[in-house]
């Protein structure tokens, strides 16, 4: 994208908290494995997002950390969690602001 759109576009982009890249287009020679993949085969088409920001990216990721991860580590049982830069960076961006700071050390296991 940066031979296209320039470097310090695409670093906007990339580091933005709700400024989308272009969308992907369906005819993207990628576009048809992303939508076949089986994880996302219960996404209607019109919901199926085409581009994502850290803000969406919160949207999404938030709620499974809230949900699925704070029980299991509150229950004393270890997590494991496998991301991406950006999930990652949306993740720390939600603790920060909530000052889940000691739950954040055990996921990171800063506290050993």
């Amino acid at each position: 994208m940066a031979d296209i759109y320039g470097e310090p576009q695409v670093q906007v982009w990339r580091r933005s908290f709700n400024v989308p890249p272009p969308a992907i287009e369906p005819n993207n020679p990628y576009y048809g494995a992303i939508r076949n993949n089986p994880k996302f085969r219960h996404i209607a088409e019109k919901d199926f997002p085409l581009t994502e920001t850290l803000e969406t990216t919160m949207q999404r990721v938030v709620p499974e950390w809230t949900d699925t991860i704070i029980p299991e580590v509150r229950a004393g049982k270890k997590v494991l969690v496998v991301a991406h830069g950006t999930s990652l960076r949306g993740l720390v961006k939600h603790i920060q602001g909530t000052m889940e700071f000691k739950l954040l050390e055990e996921l990171l296991c800063l506290n050993q």
